[in-house]
């Protein structure tokens, strides 16, 4: 029996971007966050861990405090973890755990649902997360026959406002809507959090890999809904990433006639919406409102750090 290939970790400067990417394109598993430009736009330091000769790997998104670096999840960064061209084993997950440099004092990060491990790894402590999927086969009668009452009701009330929808917006006016609206609300977002995501935006359209789409009222031409959807290729996902309503639009079911829209535009293909999930029961009731369904994946913390100092993290 051959032996497995090492794993190594490897500092930003020594990763081969070509290498990487081309690893991505080919896995199994494959998600747009871990595109080595989806990570330089979303993280300002990462390394990551490689097996053997980019047979597999797992970026490692980290910052420094105090002088002690940690590990951690970035934001518009639902999923992360090993990524392969076949779907790694609970084995070879345990093996990229284990090899994470024991430098990061601290690790809290997000696998990916395909990431599964066995009991026992050391050190590590597992939680589960959920995420939400609707998948579009099916014709959009039959989805709309999963749709609860809720969401029907919002649906009639929307399409009595003659809502249009636009999908050549800019960037900035998704941006400018979120930070009336969610934004406010979010204090821990801060302005460079705003340019990750223009910057995420920006270079998901250059790479064909995002979507773009505005719900306007007819008077004033008013946007009352916006969403920028990040598109994953391998697996045909339309990923909610950056969805925003104005109070008017929240009353009136605007973000419902956009994901209504999507549906119906994506209805009978091989295509699956991707709500990126949510802990929170509201956001998360939003989600089952359309029919979908909950896909669990696994967040994993590991604290290392001095007693006094895990103490305060605390």
């Amino acid at each position: 029996m051959l032996a497995a290939p090492p794993i190594t970790y490897l500092p930003n400067h020594q990763i081969d971007y070509r290498q990487w990417d081309s690893c991505m394109a080919a896995s199994a598993n494959g998600l747009p966050y871990a595109y080595s430009w989806y990570l330089d736009a979303a993280a300002p330091n990462w390394g990551a861990l490689v097996m053997g000769n980019y047979e597999a790997v797992m970026p490692l998104p980290y910052r420094v405090k105090w002088g002690v670096p940690y590990v951690y999840k970035p934001l518009w960064t639902q999923q992360l973890g090993v990524f392969a061209p076949s779907l790694p084993t609970p084995d070879i997950v345990n093996r990229f755990l284990v090899a994470i440099p024991p430098h990061f004092k601290y690790v809290q990060c997000t696998l990916n649902e395909t990431n599964h491990q066995t009991i026992g790894t050391p050190n590590i402590n597992a939680a589960t997360r959920v995420n939400y999927l609707l998948h579009l086969s099916k014709t959009y009668e039959q989805l709309y026959a999963l749709f609860n009452q809720s969401t029907r009701r919002n649906l009639k009330k929307a399409r009595q406002q003659a809502y249009f929808v636009q999908s050549n917006i800019a960037p900035q006016e998704v941006i400018a809507l979120y930070k009336q609206t969610s934004g406010k609300k979010l204090t821990d977002i801060t302005a460079t959090h705003y340019a990750q995501i223009e910057r995420i935006m920006y270079q998901s359209l250059h790479h064909k890999l995002g979507l773009l789409a505005g719900v306007y009222h007819p008077t004033n031409n008013q946007l009352h809904a916006a969403n920028f959807f990040l598109l994953s290729p391998q697996n045909g996902r339309i990923i909610n990433l950056f969805p925003a309503t104005s109070p008017q639009g929240k009353e009136l079911g605007a973000m419902h006639f956009l994901i209504n829209h999507l549906i119906q535009q994506y209805a009978q293909t091989p295509a699956v919406l991707d709500f990126e999930g949510s802990m929170h029961p509201g956001v998360s009731q939003f989600y089952r409102s359309f029919g979908a369904k909950p896909v669990p994946y696994p967040e994993i913390i590991r604290n290392t750090l001095p007693f006094f100092i895990r103490w305060i993290k605390k």
